[in-house]
C-alpha cells in the first residue's frame, strides 16, 4: 500500500511539473500569434517569422493541426510520461534496495526497458513527422 501511495506522489508531482513547464511555452508561442495578428491588422507589415505557414496546415487528416498529429501527439506524451515515471520509480527501488541483489537486478532492469521505450516514443514521433511531412 505504501509503495502505491509512494507512486502516486511522483506521478502527482510529475504531471504538476510538466504543466508548469509546458504553460509558459504555450503562453509565448500565443504571443508570438498575437503579434502577428496585431501587425496584420495594424498595416505596419508583418514580421519575418510570422510568414512562415506549415503547408499542410489545411488539411484536417495530416495537416499540423490534423487528426492523426494530434493521436500521435497525445500518445507520444502519455507514453513518455509514463516511460519518464518508470525511470523514477526503478530509481526510487534502486535507492531503496539495501543491497539485495535481486532487488537492484529488478530496478536497472526497470530503468533499462523504461530508457529504451522512451527512446522508442522520441524514434516513433520523428518517423510520424517526417511520414506526415511528406504528404504535406
Amino acid at each position: 500500500m505504501r509503495q502505491i501511495r509512494t507512486l502516486f506522489t511522483i506521478l502527482g508531482a510529475a504531471l504538476i511539473i510538466g504543466f508548469g513547464v509546458a504553460t509558459p511555452v504555450y503562453a509565448a508561442s500565443s504571443g508570438v500569434e498575437q503579434a502577428c495578428t496585431d501587425a496584420q491588422q495594424n498595416g505596419t507589415g508583418s514580421p519575418s517569422f510570422c510568414t512562415t505557414k506549415d503547408p499542410g496546415a489545411d488539411n484536417p487528416l495530416y495537416g499540423s493541426d490534423g487528426v492523426i498529429n494530434k493521436i500521435a501527439n497525445f500518445i507520444a506524451y502519455i507514453a513518455g510520461t509514463v516511460a519518464v515515471l518508470m525511470v523514477i520509480y526503478g530509481g526510487f527501488r534502486y535507492v531503496i534496495s539495501n543491497g539485495d541483489s535481486a532487488k537492484i537486478t529488478s530496478a536497472r532492469q526497470i530503468i533499462t526497458y523504461s530508457l529504451v521505450g522512451l527512446v522508442i516514443v522520441v524514434l516513433a514521433k520523428v518517423i510520424v513527422t517526417f511520414v506526415l511531412n511528406q504528404f504535406a
